[in-house]
């Protein structure tokens, strides 16, 4: 049986449970923690959706699974996530405290199993906050901590993410990176991909695409208004430049057409992964708000990955489910 996934659930304490963005942006502070709530361990908290704590199951159950089942498949395993937030977040419409991805995933038996950890995050105070609950974790083997990097890094600059990597890993030529993108829009220049393909090592992405938020919100105000700063963002995350000069495209942002528009989006987006040898594709709808795209070369991951989508959340918290062991 698997080691039950604890989120730590907690009551959030003076959580006003906002019914909408304009209401959680009120009790923001200029770091995007929620100045209403007292968090149980007194470290800042962001506020998500519902859908939260599905997402940190899932990618949490990924890892655990495929470091298991690959610790002896390559000599270098790394597991890379970039926008990891501070660790800690509340559901508010529940008023509910748990673990995010990087608590929950380094706590899990797999995490062992990585050669190196490396959590990145635009924000100085959240990487501070991060790293505090990750040293100050009872659930987090001492290995694994002594394993584990969290850096600032800011995913429009990938050199910035590249340097830190170059100073842990010295031999990138026979290994695996599992790459985590976990950014709140469709914000993540496409230049960000190529320089962790061409860093070295196999590459497995993992990306969190916001087509149900960003994209079904603002597709047809990228073609309406060619000079807004929405249309230059999906231009950055898009390598192929003629999407908006497209005539089929710009009658459907014409007639307001986003869910075309988005189909679109995104298969143009993952063709430029298939242009790279990409062919094994995958998704993981999280409700109606986004879904987390797979990418690997290796059918082997899709086999991890399938087994991992299966698994439902309760289970999964409950610790009823078994995972796959690899002769």
């Amino acid at each position: 049986m698997v080691k039950k996934l604890d989120l730590h659930r907690r009551k959030a304490e003076n959580c006003v449970k906002c019914n909408n963005s304009e209401e959680r942006r009120a009790h923001q502070d200029a770091d995007g923690y929620c100045r209403s709530v007292n968090p149980s361990d007194h470290v800042g908290v962001r506020c998500v959706g519902d859908w939260g704590a599905d997402k940190v199951v899932f990618i949490s159950t990924y890892m655990d699974i495929t470091g298991k089942a690959m610790k002896y498949k390559f000599p270098n395993y790394y597991y890379i996530e970039i926008c990891s937030g501070p660790g800690r977040c509340v559901d508010y419409r529940k008023g509910e405290e748990f673990d995010g991805t990087a608590l929950a995933a380094l706590a899990t038996e797999g995490a062992a199993y990585y050669t190196k950890l490396f959590f990145f995050d635009l924000n100085p105070k959240t990487v501070e906050n991060l790293r505090l609950r990750i040293d100050e974790s009872t659930d987090i083997p001492q290995e694994v901590k002594d394993r584990t990097v969290v850096s600032v890094g800011d995913y429009s600059d990938p050199n910035s993410i590249i340097n830190v990597l170059k100073t842990h890993i010295t031999n990138n030529m026979r290994g695996l990176n599992v790459v985590f993108l976990d950014p709140t829009d469709m914000s993540v220049p496409f230049d960000l991909y190529l320089a962790m393909i061409d860093f070295g090592n196999r590459t497995d992405f993992i990306i969190n695409f916001a087509d149900g938020t960003d994209l079904r919100r603002n597709i047809t105000l990228a073609f309406e208004k060619p000079e807004s700063p929405v249309h230059m963002k999906y231009m950055r995350v898009l390598e192929v430049p003629d999407f908006f000069n497209d005539p089929v495209n710009i009658e459907y942002g014409r007639k307001g057409n986003y869910l075309k528009l988005t189909e679109k989006f995104e298969n143009t987006f993952i063709q430029s992964f298939k242009n790279r040898g990409f062919e094994h594709i995958h998704e993981k709808r999280i409700k109606r708000y986004y879904k987390l795209l797979f990418f690997s070369s290796n059918e082997k991951g899709v086999k991890f990955w399938k087994q991992a989508s299966n698994r439902n959340a309760a289970e999964r918290e409950n610790g009823q489910l078994v995972l796959f062991q690899e002769n």
